[in-house]
């Protein structure tokens, strides 16, 4: 009985740290995808700006 109920714990323990990883890897998505974000808006502001203030 007790060498079922350690492998459970360890597969439960496995399971919380597999959602703990996923949530970090989630999160770091999201920022590394606000940061892409932010770049292109400036990139953008940058490009439209530059063509509204020198029309050729």
């Amino acid at each position: 009985m007790a060498c079922i109920y350690t492998e459970v714990a360890l597969f439960c323990n496995f399971i919380i740290c597999l959602n703990i990883k996923i949530d970090l890897t989630i999160s770091i998505n999201i920022k590394v995808q606000g940061v892409i974000m932010t770049l292109l808006e400036f990139q953008w502001g940058v490009l439209c700006g530059g063509m509204v203030s020198n029309p050729r």
